[in-house]
């Protein structure tokens, strides 16, 4: 991407999880656009709708979010004098991630529960946290996995084969957020084609822009885009789309990195330096 206009970095995570990164970006000399993909929304949950954290040996958050959501619904529908303190406590609490994982620790409703994650060495999904559970499984008789209303079945899955029930509980919800006039003349810039980076963390994310783009007139400019992601799979859904939008172009080259502030800001820098 070398030129005498460096590339506008595009950061597409939802809304209030872009700040850090767009500061580290703009301290290196980057301009970055936040443009927030979906809009993460507690679902509204009812009276004897929240699984008793206590009925299950381990629970599984998928992110921050669906932990978030989990313990306000608690505190909402718990008993009178609740405050946080659980009168039973799951064995193990398990995170997919770093993120969730320190959410977890600072945790007042489950502050001293063992907290179970994916390895240093490993990936930052079910696959990187399952050799952590398979550990534990002699303990584990019944699990809840907290998610978003759609979400991965493979952990769920593997916990089952493994004879352990599972309870799958929804308590966020994604939908596409809705972009500003202002973001979008951002992008469509000043009559030159416009040069960009993507930041994209996961694949419903992925579709959401190829969507939007599409929508407002702008899709071309994922055609001389570069693109880093936290995942195999989200790179693979964005080949995917990009091959069924640009069937006549090579395929883009993602550099995949892992899902910290310090590790994106150095992948999308690189990327914009190139």
């Amino acid at each position: 991407m070398a030129g005498s206009v460096p590339p506008l970095i595009v950061l597409t995570r939802p809304q209030g999880k872009n700040a850090l990164l767009s500061a580290a970006l703009r301290q290196s000399g980057f301009d970055s656009l936040e443009l927030p993909v979906l809009q993460l929304q507690p679902l509204a949950i009812e009276a004897g709708q929240v699984p008793d954290p206590g009925a299950f040996d381990l629970i599984v958050f998928v992110s921050s979010m669906a932990l978030a959501a989990y313990e306000s619904a608690l505190v909402n529908f718990a008993s009178p004098g609740f405050g946080g303190v659980l009168s039973r406590r799951p064995l193990f609490v398990a995170a997919v991630g770093a993120a969730t994982a320190n959410a977890l620790r600072g945790s007042t409703v489950f502050s001293g529960t063992p907290v179970l994650q994916p390895a240093a060495q490993a990936s930052s999904d079910s696959e990187g946290l399952w050799p952590q559970i398979e550990a534990k499984l002699s303990s584990i008789r019944s699990a809840l996995i907290v998610r978003g209303q759609t979400g991965r079945e493979w952990l769920g899955e593997r916990l089952e084969a493994a004879g352990v029930r599972v309870i799958r509980h929804a308590s966020y919800r994604r939908s596409v957020a809705v972009w500003r006039e202002s973001q979008l003349q951002k992008l469509r810039g000043s009559g030159v084609p416009l040069r960009t980076v993507w930041l994209l963390t996961s694949s419903e994310a992925v579709d959401a822009v190829f969507s939007q783009l599409e929508r407002h007139g702008l899709l071309h400019v994922l055609r001389i885009a570069g693109f880093v992601v936290v995942h195999p799979r989200i790179a693979e859904r964005l080949k995917l789309q990009f091959a069924g939008r640009f069937p006549d172009a090579v395929l883009p080259a993602v550099t995949l990195c892992d899902p910290d502030v310090g590790s994106m800001r150095q992948a999308l820098a690189a990327v914009a330096s190139l």
